[in-house]
C-alpha cells in the first residue's frame, strides 16, 4: 500500500536567506551567578532571541536603502570608517562574492544601532510586532551560556553596556547604558565588546581586564555585531507531557513565542520559537547530558533547513540547482501534494479538530463557510454521511444532495470539524499535517457533524477564497489550512477521545504529544 497525495512538493534543500528576520536563537527567562564583592548575587535575564553576527550582505542590504531614501552625506556616514579600516577595504568586502555570508567587521556602535532602528521599522512594516537592539551583555552571557559556541566566534560583539571600570568592580553584569552625545569626551563613550575573534581568544578568568572597549563612534577591524529580538511578552504555561516538562505559550489559541522541552533531570532538552503557530527561527535539542545534537532554522512550518550537524555533503550545489522537492503553487492557485510511500512514514496519528467562533475568531470572520458549501455543491463536489469518526463510505444519493440543496442555509457554520494525519517522513526527516475531511453540522443540536467534504477534492474551491494573514505565504483557505495556520481544539485523536466541552488540559497535552515525538526522532536520526 502507498499513501498517495499525503505530502507537498517542498523545496527542502532551501538554502537559508540571510536576512535578519529568520537567523535568531531563542533564549529563555534566565538567571545568571554575578559575583558581586563577596556576595553571590542572580541577575534574572528575561527571554529574547539573538541573531547570527550580522553579514556583509546583510549589510549591505541596510546600505542600499540607506542609500535610496537618505542623504548621500548621511549614507557616507555608514560606511565603517577609522584608524585601521579604509573605505577602499570596505568596498573590497562588500563586493566580494565569497564573503557575502561573513560577519560584517568594522561597524561602529552608533551605526549598528542605525541598523537596529531600520530594522524594527522594516519589520513593523510588514506586520511584525519586534523591537531590535544591541545585545546587553547578560544576554550575550545567556546566549553563551545555553549554546555554547556552534557558530564560530569570528568577530568580537558590540554590546549596549558602557564600559565604566568602577561599576565591574561591583558587578560584571550589572546592565550601564549611556546614549553619550556628540559633544561628551571619549570617556563616555565607550562600549563594552565581548567574545573572542580570529585575532584574539583570551580567557577572562586569568586577566584583571575581564571586559574590552571601543568607543561607540569608531571601530576596529577585528569588531561585528550580533542583535537581539524582542517581542511582546506573553503568559507561560507548563504541562508534563510523557514525563517532561513543555514550557509553552499561547496567544489567541495559538502556539506563540518560546517553547521549550525540559528532560525529567531538569536539563534542557528542546528550544525552538513559533510566531502565530508556525515554527520560526532556529530550534535545538540537547541529549540528555547536555550535550546539542540537532538544530533547524525554520521559516515557517514547511520550509526550513539543517543546520546543526555540519555534514559532509558533496553534491550540495548540485542538488540545490535540482531539488528533489519545489514549492510551487500549480494553476489551480494552490501546492500540488507529494507522493509519500508507506514505508516512509515512520509515525503518523489520526486527529480530529473542532474550529469554532471561539477559537478561531479570525477564521470565521473572514470566511463564509455557508458559501463554501454553495459553491462545493455548485462544482459536485461528492459529500458524504458524517459516518463513524467522519469516514467516507457512504456517499449522498441524488435524492439526499436535492434535500441539501435546500436547507444547507440553515446548517450552523459556527463551528466545522477537521480530520487531518499528522505524519513524520524518514525521506526528508519532516513532520507534516495533511487534512482529509472538512465536516459540518446539520444544526446547533447536532452532537457531532451531519455531513463531509473530502478536503483534498475541496482544495480547488479554498484555493478561490481570498484569506489575509500575518504569515505573508498566506493568502487563500486553502494556503490557511496547508500551513497549518490553526489549533481550534482536539476533540478526538486514534488513541483517545473525550468530551469537546470538557475545560481540562487534555487536547493541549495531545497537540504537544505530537510535538514531544517528533522532537525524540529528531534526536534518533542525529538530523
Amino acid at each position: 500500500m502507498k499513501f498517495k497525495n499525503t505530502f507537498i512538493l517542498v523545496q527542502f534543500s532551501f538554502l537559508i536567506i540571510y536576512s535578519s528576520y529568520g537567523q535568531y536563537y531563542p533564549v529563555p527567562n534566565s538567571k545568571l551567578e554575578v559575583q558581586n564583592k563577596n556576595l553571590l548575587e542572580k541577575i534574572e535575564v528575561k527571554s529574547f532571541l539573538i541573531s547570527h553576527f550580522i553579514t556583509v550582505n546583510e549589510f549591505k542590504t541596510y546600505l542600499n536603502s540607506v542609500k535610496k531614501d537618505s542623504s548621500k552625506l548621511f549614507y557616507k556616514a555608514q560606511l565603517p570608517c577609522s584608524r585601521d579600516i579604509k573605505e577602499e577595504m570596505i568596498h573590497k568586502i562588500l563586493n566580494n562574492e565569497k564573503l557575502q555570508k561573513k560577519p560584517m567587521p568594522g561597524v561602529s556602535w552608533s551605526v549598528a544601532q542605525n541598523y537596529c532602528k531600520w530594522l524594527t521599522s522594516k519589520a513593523k512594516s510588514i506586520g511584525y510586532e519586534f523591537t531590535y537592539e544591541l545585545p546587553l551583555l547578560s544576554e550575550i552571557i545567556a546566549y553563551t551560556n545555553l549554546y555554547g559556541s556552534i557558530d564560530n566566534n569570528e568577530l568580537q560583539t558590540w554590546t549596549l553596556n558602557c564600559y565604566d571600570e568602577s561599576f565591574f568592580e561591583y558587578s560584571d553584569f550589572l546592565n550601564y547604558q549611556y546614549n553619550a552625545k556628540t559633544t561628551d569626551p571619549p570617556a563616555m563613550k565607550r562600549k563594552v565588546i565581548y567574545g573572542n575573534s580570529y585575532h584574539i581568544n583570551y580567557n577572562p578568568s586569568n586577566l584583571d581586564k575581564k571586559y574590552h572597549y571601543e568607543y561607540q563612534d569608531s571601530s576596529s577591524r577585528y569588531v561585528g555585531f550580533r542583535i537581539v529580538q524582542r517581542m511582546n511578552e506573553s503568559k507561560e504555561d507548563t504541562l508534563n507531557v510523557q514525563g517532561i516538562d513543555v514550557d509553552f505559550s499561547l496567544v489567541n489559541n495559538q502556539l506563540n513565542g518560546i517553547y521549550k522541552e525540559k528532560y525529567p533531570n531538569g536539563k534542557t532538552k528542546v528550544i525552538g520559537y513559533f510566531i502565530n503557530g508556525q515554527r520560526s527561527n532556529i530550534w535545538s535539542i540537547w541529549d540528555e547530558e547536555g550535550k546539542i545534537k540537532v538544530q533547524r532554522n525554520y521559516l515557517n512550518n514547511i520550509v526550513f533547513d539543517f543546520i546543526f550537524p555540519k555534514t559532509n555533503f558533496p553534491y550540495q550545489e548540485i542538488y540545490t540547482i535540482y531539488p528533489e522537492y519545489v514549492l510551487i503553487k500549480n494553476k489551480q492557485n494552490f501546492y500540488p501534494y507529494q507522493f509519500v510511500e508507506e514505508r516512509t512514514v515512520i509515525y503518523s496519528k489520526r486527529i480530529w479538530r473542532e474550529l469554532n467562533t471561539t477559537n478561531e475568531p479570525e477564521l470565521f470572520k473572514q470566511i463564509n463557510f455557508q458559501k463554501i458549501v454553495q459553491v462545493l455543491m455548485e462544482d459536485d463536489v461528492k459529500c458524504y454521511h458524517y459516518g463513524k469518526n467522519g469516514d467516507l463510505i457512504t456517499e449522498l444519493t441524488i435524492d439526499e444532495l436535492n434535500e441539501i440543496n435546500t436547507s444547507y442555509i440553515n446548517w450552523d457554520y459556527g463551528r466545522i470539524e477537521v480530520k487531518e494525519d499528522f505524519f513524520f517522513n524518514l525521506d526528508n526527516l519532516k513532520s507534516d499535517t495533511r487534512q482529509i475531511a472538512i465536516s459540518f453540522y446539520n444544526s446547533t443540536k447536532s452532537i457531532q457533524p451531519d455531513f463531509t467534504f473530502y478536503f483534498p477534492s475541496a482544495r480547488f474551491t479554498f484555493a478561490k477564497s481570498k484569506y489575509s494573514s500575518s504569515i505573508k505565504e498566506i493568502k487563500t483557505l486553502d494556503d490557511f489550512f496547508f500551513y497549518h495556520n490553526y489549533r481550534g481544539n482536539i476533540i478526538k485523536n486514534s488513541n483517545f477521545f473525550y468530551d469537546s466541552n470538557s475545560k481540562n488540559q487534555q487536547d493541549l497535552k495531545m497537540e504537544l504529544d505530537n510535538l514531544v515525538n517528533e522532537h525524540n526522532l529528531w534526536l534518533n536520526y542525529g538530523r
